[in-house]
């Protein structure tokens, strides 16, 4: 297990790019709750889920308080972010970890490639 010095300094890196950016948050927070010990591809699902809700909360509370947010576009992602999370969910109850994995995994890579 990593010192928790850089779990915390490497969970405050990707919290602020998730904050900033948002893509990919999901892939680098399975690779962060991987790395701090959460082997089971499901329940490190579920916590990503919750620090990623938490991370987009604080940042659109910022983003609202700053007047920045085009309303229009923001309720179409709104409701995109709704459907995908749900149907998201549903779809990693059901699916065998090990296939799950390697769908992180290539969603990882592919991001990765496309991004840099």
């Amino acid at each position: 297990m990593l010192p928790r010095p850089v779990i915390f300094a490497t969970d405050l890196l990707v919290a602020i790019y998730g904050g900033y950016f948002g893509a990919g948050l999901g892939i680098l927070l399975m690779a962060v709750l991987t790395l701090i010990g959460l082997s089971d591809v499901n329940e490190a699902n579920a916590v990503k889920n919750a620090l990623a809700t938490i991370v987009s909360s604080l940042a659109v509370t910022v983003f609202i308080a700053t007047g920045i947010i085009a309303w229009g576009p923001a309720f179409s992602v709104l409701v995109g972010a709704i459907a995908g999370g749900y149907l998201g969910a549903r779809f990693a109850r059901w699916i065998n970890p090990t296939i799950l994995r390697g769908i992180v995994i290539a969603v990882g890579f592919g991001l990765t490639w496309f991004y840099f």
